[in-house]
């Protein structure tokens, strides 16, 4: 337990000792004093890890807010997600939005000499604090944080300027993590660019062509899907069967469900369930050959991958086995399916598409060789992407050791 093993001058105490205020922000309707502009109002959803986001602010009457004085945020204090998904989160208010109003969040005041605001953040969103947030939640769901529990929230204390030392080092993990999302923001943006100008006017072109899916390079081909590939489905074995699955990964049988496709990794290689033999004997599904193109079609439309293993998929995947390697090159084919024009049916749960129409879409065929060329530059994008969240993902795992080590002075900063 985080109580065992501190150092003997450190204390553990109840939040409730070490704080000038620990209330919960507005919680009745505000709807009809909303304004285009006034007092900002903060919301649970502005509350991120350790941040602030100021994106879809609201704003409340002037008039009205100033009625409210016991409920004004100050800079610094410390606001805790009071309820829902994301309970338990803290982040601290900005300088920019002191006098602020809260919509049902916690707002804590600490005590300056006794816990420095930045540090009890930091503690909160800790795997300690997380833990301190499981045992205090309350409700039917567990998704609620009651005052009179969360007082009795247990926080490590060490020297104030031990506290400031502690927080300082998080924050600069924190602002490498911030730095780092941005450059991936920045590098996705500009794939997102790049698509659409690659793979929509090509490279080079000056003359281009009025056609039944739009304006293209003069010297491109369109195709119909059926023409370059062969669709097939994938299938699902019987949940009833518990011997057609293979829960131990034994038999090796990947199969792949849309949740398995992912926005950022290109290239699949695994899959969250594997069925067994007698599953791929006793059902419908199909094996899918290395370097095929996959793309979900019912309900998520549009999702793709690449195949670097043999595997099965479920029902709402299409795989793409390319006829002639040497006409259409299957990462040209992964960038390009998710931006074709597809003539979508409305199901009950949302769009949807069929063997039959995925077949009759036409696609848009460059020359191999500028296939290739287009796939290129993205490609290299993507791996900058991967490499870059590689990186935080790395620098995360670094923080969250550190902060299990520094808040319980298993490691100590020099002071």
């Amino acid at each position: 337990m985080f109580m065992q093993n501190i150092p003997k001058e450190w204390q553990i105490k109840k939040l409730k000792d070490a704080t000038e205020r620990m209330i919960v922000g507005l919680a009745t309707s505000v709807t009809k004093y909303y304004r285009d502009t006034g007092t900002p109002i903060i919301r649970n959803l502005n509350i991120k890890d350790g941040y602030f986001d100021s994106t879809n602010m609201l704003y409340l009457d002037k008039k009205f807010a100033d009625k409210q004085p016991k409920k004004t945020v100050k800079y610094n204090d410390v606001l805790v997600v009071h309820t829902g998904v994301n309970l338990g989160l803290a982040c601290l208010v900005p300088y920019d939005f002191q006098g602020a109003q809260t919509f049902t969040t916690i707002i804590i005041t600490t005590k300056s000499k006794e816990l420095f605001p930045d540090y009890l953040m930091h503690f909160i969103n800790s795997e300690i604090g997380k833990n301190e947030i499981i045992r205090l939640r309350v409700g039917a769901g567990k998704n609620n944080l009651n005052i009179k529990d969360f007082n009795n929230f247990n926080i490590i204390i060490s020297s104030l300027s031990e506290q400031q030392k502690i927080a300082s080092i998080f924050s600069t993990v924190d602002d490498l993590i911030e730095n780092t999302t941005h450059i991936i923001n920045s590098y996705s943006l500009l794939k997102k660019d790049l698509i659409q100008v690659l793979l929509n006017k090509g490279i080079g072109h000056t003359k281009f062509k009025k056609t039944e899916i739009g304006v293209i390079p003069e010297e491109w081909d369109i195709n119909k899907i059926k023409d370059v590939a062969k669709v097939s489905i994938g299938g699902t074995p019987s949940r009833n069967r518990p011997e057609y699955w293979d829960k131990n990964k034994v038999d090796g049988n990947i199969w792949v469900s849309i949740k398995d496709l992912s926005s950022i990794f290109k290239f699949i290689s695994d899959s969250s369930e594997y069925i067994s033999d007698l599953g791929v004997k006793m059902s419908n599904v199909k094996l899918v050959k290395k370097d095929t193109v996959l793309m979900s079609f019912k309900l998520t439309i549009g999702k793709v991958a690449i195949t670097k293993k043999d595997l099965y998929t479920n029902e709402a995947i299409a795989a793409f086995k390319i006829n002639n390697k040497n006409e259409i090159d299957y990462n040209y084919l992964y960038y390009k399916l998710p931006l074709l024009s597809y003539d979508l049916d409305q199901a009950i749960k949302g769009l949807t598409l069929n063997k039959e129409k995925i077949n009759n879409t036409f696609l848009p065929v460059p020359s191999l060789i500028e296939q290739q060329k287009i796939a290129e530059i993205l490609s290299l994008l993507d791996s900058k992407i991967f490499l870059l969240i590689k990186k935080k993902k790395n620098i995360e795992l670094l923080k969250k050791g550190l902060m299990q080590q520094l808040l319980i002075g298993k490691i100590r900063v020099k002071v």
